[in-house]
């Protein structure tokens, strides 16, 4: 049976009315499934992209249509969530991994920690199962709120 990685602990914030999905969105079970928003519809977060949320979903191909679906998604920014790596790490490897920040990367439809990248610190790692080849990850940033001109 394959593994359905997800949320470990922490509070959910979930946003259960649901977020549209962009077209064609593939979701693994064995990927994380941090989601963005691009221009109204949401898609799996790619490299140098900032997440959203984390979609709570199995494994399953969104409609060919742009907004024909939704997904519930958690936007909290203390659960965390399991999800597997780029590279494998050994338990000493692991041990300095915890309180990193990386980034995320897709390839093939799975999303992954990028262990070894921390060009846009997005996620932080917070523990790994060395025997899975996971991390535990927390969003890392926090969403900046911009003023527009003249208002203070």
């Amino acid at each position: 049976m394959d593994m359905n990685y997800g949320k470990k602990y922490g509070p959910d914030v979930l946003l259960s009315q649901g977020v549209p999905l962009a077209a064609s969105q593939v979701f693994k079970y064995k990927s994380g499934k941090f989601m963005t928003n691009a221009a109204g519809v949401f898609n799996i977060t790619a490299t140098g992209e900032i997440p959203f949320g984390w979609a709570s979903v199995g494994e399953y191909t969104s409609s060919a249509v742009a907004s024909a679906e939704k997904v519930p998604l958690n936007i909290s920014r203390e659960a965390v969530y399991e999800m597997p790596v780029d590279a494998a790490f050994t338990e000493a490897e692991g041990l300095l991994l915890v309180g990193d920040v990386c980034d995320i990367v897709t390839t093939d439809n799975i999303q992954m920690a990028d262990i070894g990248t921390s060009t846009d610190d997005i996620l932080q790692i917070v523990g790994f199962d060395v025997d899975a080849q996971t991390v535990y990850v927390r969003l890392a940033v926090r969403l900046g709120i911009t003023a527009e001109a003249g208002v203070i």
